[in-house]
Parts: structure tokens; C-alpha cells; sequence
């Protein structure tokens, strides 16, 4: 059986924190760690994808003897992109909460489609009207409670806007010259579109169209059969 307990405390989440990976309450998980009642298959499937590991790997490996040390917690290169893209693009007024989503997406599935890996290797998936990490709100919830980033609330046109303020630096030296690069060139090429047409945009990617349920993880394979609109990689010179 997978010890769940050990799990959470390996990767440092919270009680609550990690109840909302498996989509359960948090004395249901306190139930789960105190081996009063058995892990769902549906549960154990959201924990191996949020882990970015398969079933098999999760209840063999169970991760029973492994210490995670905070540079390899697999939501630490996430984070650093995250502070990265908020920094770059402070002061403008069309990045927010919903913005930002779409930014990680492509700078994630472009550089899969580019390099066969993704910068953070989260999953995204798919809601109704964005793709998004499987893990922002568990992420930014623990940032928030760290102060390394501040959540706030500013009036745009006729509505209000969810805003992430970085109050750190990133930590550059967990990204390559090739991934800053991928980000630098996501910003320059969608840091002035709103959320609508970043909305468009997104929903015209392959990868979300081929996906055909609301909470279903977005495959990053797919992106090798992207529309030509889309692609960012030179196909033909990649064959020979």
C-alpha cells in the first residue's frame, strides 16, 4: 500500500495542500494516513499525475526512503517560472491570474514541442475556458502563506482582476539558456494580449482541442501534430 503520509511529508505539502490534489477533504486524508480507509484508484491516478509518474511507479516506488530536498520538490522549477514570468511582466495591467495560466502553457508545450521536455513538467488541464498547471492554486496557496508572492485584487475596466505580485527573485539557476530563452520570447509574443484572445488562442492549440473532457490532462506528445499555425519547430529539418 502507498504511505501517504510519508508522500506529503516528502514533498512538504500540507494536510490541506495535499487534499486538494486528490480532490478529497482534508479529514478524508487524515482517514487515508491513518490507514482507516484505502486510497481510490481515481485518487491514486490524480496523486500519479500531479507526481508526473505513472500508477506502477507510485505504489512500487511509493517514494518510502526517498528525501526530497527543496530544489528537487517537483513544483520548485514551476515555482521559479512562475516568479520569473510575474517579474518580467510587472506593471502590466492585461497579466493576470487568467494571462499567466496561458503564458505557462506555452511556454511549456512550445518548448516540449521543441525539445521533447517540458521546462516544468507539470501537468495541465483542461477547464472550461483555459488550460491550466494541475497544481497553480496548491502552488500559489503555499507561496502566498511563504510571502513569496502576494495575491491582490485590482479594478479593470468593468470588472475585477486577480493579480500575482512576486515579493522574491526567482531562483535562475534552475533554468537553462534555452528555457529563459523559451520564456523570453512567450512574454515578448503575448505579454500585451488580454485574457480573450489568449483565451482564442489557447483554444485553438491541438492539444487542447484533442482533449475531450473538462478536468482531463492535456497530453504535451500532441503538440508534435500541431496546426502549422501553431508550430514552432522546423519539422523538416528535424527529419533529416
Amino acid at each position: 500500500m502507498i504511505d501517504i503520509a510519508k508522500i506529503r511529508k516528502q514533498y512538504k505539502l500540507s494536510q490541506e495542500e495535499f487534499a486538494k490534489i486528490l480532490w478529497i477533504s482534508r479529514p478524508t486524508l487524515c482517514d487515508i494516513e491513518q490507514w482507516k480507509r484505502p486510497l481510490k484508484k481515481s485518487e491514486s491516478e490524480r496523486l500519479a499525475n500531479a507526481l508526473d509518474m505513472t500508477i506502477w511507479e507510485l505504489e512500487s516506488k511509493g517514494l518510502k526512503s526517498q528525501l526530497i530536498p527543496d530544489k528537487d520538490n517537483p513544483y520548485y522549477k514551476f515555482k521559479q517560472v512562475l516568479l520569473y514570468i510575474t517579474s518580467k511582466c510587472a506593471g502590466k495591467p492585461n497579466v493576470w491570474k487568467t494571462v499567466l495560466n496561458k503564458l505557462l502553457y506555452f511556454c511549456d508545450f512550445d518548448y516540449y514541442e521543441r525539445h521533447g521536455e517540458s521546462i516544468t513538467w507539470v501537468n495541465y488541464i483542461k477547464k472550461m475556458r483555459w488550460p491550466v498547471p494541475q497544481v497553480m492554486d496548491i502552488v500559489l496557496d503555499s507561496m502566498i502563506k511563504r510571502q513569496e508572492i502576494q495575491e491582490i485584487e485590482v479594478p479593470y475596466y468593468d470588472f475585477t482582476q486577480k493579480r500575482i505580485i512576486p515579493l522574491i527573485n526567482p531562483d535562475l539557476s534552475v533554468l537553462n539558456a534555452e528555457e529563459l530563452a523559451q520564456i523570453d520570447e512567450i512574454i515578448s509574443k503575448y505579454w500585451d494580449k488580454n485574457a480573450e484572445w489568449m483565451t482564442n488562442r489557447s483554444h485553438g492549440d491541438l492539444p487542447w482541442r484533442a482533449t475531450e473532457k473538462e478536468w482531463d490532462i492535456i497530453r504535451y506528445w500532441i503538440v508534435m501534430y500541431r496546426d502549422e499555425v501553431y508550430a514552432v519547430s522546423n519539422r523538416e529539418d528535424d527529419d533529416d
